[in-house]
C-alpha cells in the first residue's frame, strides 16, 4: 500500500489526483467472466473426486499405481498450463487490439509449441516409463499397473496439452462459459460415468479407469478444437 500511494512510485494509485473508485460496467464484465470460470473449476473438482471415487475401490496397489500415474501426467499438465496461459494472454491482447486474426495466429502458434512438447513428453514416457514409474514405488504390482498406465499417459499427453491450449484462447476470447459447459459435460459427468462403466460392469479394472480418462481428454479436445475453428469465441464482447 505504502509502495502504490506514493507519488514517485511508478504505480501511483491518486495519479492526477483522481480519486479511486469502481467502475460498474468492469466489474459486470470481470463477473461475468468470474463467474463461468469458478463454474467450471467446480465442474472440474466434483468430476476429479467422483473419478477418484471410483478408482479407489478397486483396491490398494491399484490405486496407488493410479496415483503415481496421475502425478506424472501432471508434470505433462505444467506445459500445456504454461501454454495456456500464454495463449490467454496473446489472444485477449490481440482481440483487444481489434486484431482477432492475430488473435487466431497466436492460437496456432501455441498449438505448434505445445505438439513439440507433447512429443518430447511422451518420447521419455515411452522409452522410460517404467524407470520413471520406479522413482515412486518398488512394489512388482505397482510396477506392472505402471508399464499399462505409462502407454496411456503417452497418448494422453498430446490430448491434454492440445485441449488445455484451445482453452486458453477460448478464455483469452472471453468464451469461458462454453468453456464451463465443456467440463460440466467431460469432466463432470463423462470421466466418472465412463470409469465406473468400464471399471465395474465391463469388468476392465485399472485399464478401463484410463480408458474412461482418455475419452474425457479426447472429447474436451474436440469440443474446444470445434469451437476454436468456428470463430464465435472472436467476437464475444467482454
Amino acid at each position: 500500500m505504502r509502495s502504490v500511494m506514493h507519488p514517485d512510485s511508478f504505480l501511483y494509485l491518486f495519479y492526477n489526483k483522481r480519486p479511486v473508485g469502481f467502475d460498474r460496467k468492469t466489474l459486470g464484465s470481470i463477473a461475468n467472466i468470474g463467474s463461468a470460470t469458478l463454474a467450471e473449476q467446480l465442474f472440474l473438482r466434483f468430476g476429479f473426486l467422483m473419478y477418484t471415487m471410483v478408482v479407489a475401490r478397486l483396491g490398494t496397489n491399484a490405486f496407488a499405481a493410479h496415483q503415481i500415474g496421475m502425478n506424472i501426467i501432471t508434470i505433462s499438465f505444467a506445459f500445456g498450463d504454461g501454454l495456456s496461459v500464454a495463449s490467454v494472454s496473446l489472444v485477449g491482447q490481440s482481440l483487444g487490439e481489434k486484431r482477432p486474426d492475430l488473435a487466431k495466429v497466436y492460437g496456432g502458434f501455441c498449438q505448434r509449441l505445445g505438439f513439440l512438447c507433447s512429443a518430447a513428453v511422451a518420447f521419455v514416457y515411452v522409452v522410460f516409463g517404467r524407470d520413471v514409474f520406479r522413482l515412486f514405488s518398488a512394489d512388482p504390482e505397482i510396477l506392472d499397473y505402471g508399464a499399462m498406465i505409462m502407454d496411456f499417459v503417452a497418448v494422453i499427453v498430446f490430448l491434454q496439452i492440445s485441449q488445455v491450449i484451445y482453452s486458453g484462447c477460448l478464455r483469452g476470447g472471453g468464451d469461458t462459459r462454453f468453456v464451463a459447459l465443456v467440463s460440466l459435460i467431460s469432466v463432470a459427468c463423462i470421466r466418472p460415468l465412463s470409469g465406473w462403466l468400464f471399471v465395474y460392469p465391463l469388468g476392465m479394472g485399472l485399464f478401463g479407469a484410463w480408458l474412461g480418462l482418455a475419452i474425457d481428454q479426447l472429447l474436451r479436445l474436440l469440443l474446444t478444437m470445434w469451437r476454436f475453428k468456428h470463430d464465435k469465441w472472436l467476437k464475444i464482447k467482454i
